[in-house]
């Protein structure tokens, strides 16, 4: 049987790469860079980034770390649990497995869940898993800076932002196909090191596929449904998937970055106005969170939620906003 999953397109679309370093200069390339970082979240909800201060490295590091990390034994991964925890494959993540390092970069965290991975531990592991965990929340929130400076509303910035590191493993058979079907992801933004496997699909907003190819030393930034109602609509939640076949296993290393659970999104007046009404009702984080959390459980056992091709109104489906789709939106933050 044909496959369901929907072909990429042949137009040259390209997702912005942004050089992190132009921003550190104080000249026109600097401006001209928040520009092109306000325009990507406006058009794309996805830029990559290069220059962004993490070693190649300390990123070959976590990479062999995370293969040698699902190398244990089911019964080992399934001892991480909680609000995030170990996430086995099914068949709406085919192949897929999600294991949280829940507290990461805290060392007494990352030592946590080494002993619960080994019988005696892995300090090794436990080395590289911090300096790569601190270096990507130090990215990530250099990030989200960067895009509020973009917009004009630097003074917003909040340093409770909080993060979860998730390490990926996707390891298909041959004749197969697996990965994560479309989605949005429901936090703020996304800050992620794929390997050079491939796989991975952003959604224009024309509605082609386009090919998020590995660019050495760069890492992915997605922008999320809480960033897109935060700014009222003005920037973009980019809806992705990975599809792989013949190319595995895959690694891949989400950042997601929340808002605290007890906060309220709301956008602030700089993105209202008469030309622009506020579109999004005022709600609380942690509930959406859990809506979420809770269409998530119930859909994973279902194939068709890897293999559909939907337009997302996950967000507008959480506040009861009519939409024109005519499908339902799929899970968020696997």
């Amino acid at each position: 049987m044909a496959s369901m999953v929907p072909a990429l397109s042949e137009e040259c679309e390209q997702v912005p790469v942004i050089d992190l370093s132009s921003l550190k200069k104080e000249n026109d390339e600097a401006e001209a860079t928040l520009a092109k970082v306000k325009k990507a979240c406006q058009e794309w909800g996805c830029f990559l980034v290069v220059n962004h201060g993490i070693d190649q490295e300390t990123i070959a590091e976590m990479d062999s770390a995370t293969r040698e990390t699902f190398k244990v034994s089911k019964e080992n991964k399934e001892k991480i649990q909680g609000e995030f925890g170990y996430i086995p494959s099914m068949p709406a993540l085919p192949f897929l497995e999600i294991l949280p390092v829940n507290g990461a970069p805290e060392p007494r965290a990352i030592q946590k869940f080494a002993e619960q991975m080994w019988p005696q531990g892995n300090p090794k592991i436990c080395k590289i898993i911090e300096k790569y965990s601190v270096g990507v929340e130090e990215l990530t929130n250099e990030i989200i800076q960067v895009i509020f400076k973009s917009f004009g509303v630097s003074k917003y910035y909040e340093s409770q932002f909080w993060g979860l590191l998730r390490m990926n493993y996707c390891d298909v058979p041959p004749q197969a196909r697996g990965g994560l079907g479309p989605h949005t992801d429901h936090n703020l933004i996304t800050v992620m090191y794929q390997d050079n496997s491939g796989g991975l699909e952003l959604k224009s907003k024309g509605g082609k596929w386009v090919e998020l190819k590995p660019l050495p030393n760069s890492f992915v930034v997605f922008t999320g449904d809480c960033l897109k109602a935060w700014s009222n609509a003005a920037i973009h939640s980019g809806v992705h998937r990975v599809v792989m076949s013949n190319k595995s296993p895959r690694v891949s290393l989400p950042y997601f970055f929340f808002f605290r659970d007890d906060a309220v999104v709301e956008a602030p007046p700089e993105f209202v106005d008469d030309e622009h009404p506020r579109l999004y009702a005022p709600f609380r984080y942690g509930d959406y969170k859990a809506y979420c959390k809770e269409i998530k459980a119930s859909r994973c056992e279902h194939k068709e939620f890897f293999e559909r091709e939907n337009d997302e109104a996950f967000l507008e489906s959480f506040l009861h906003i009519p939409t024109a789709a005519t499908t339902v939106p799929t899970v968020c933050n696997l």
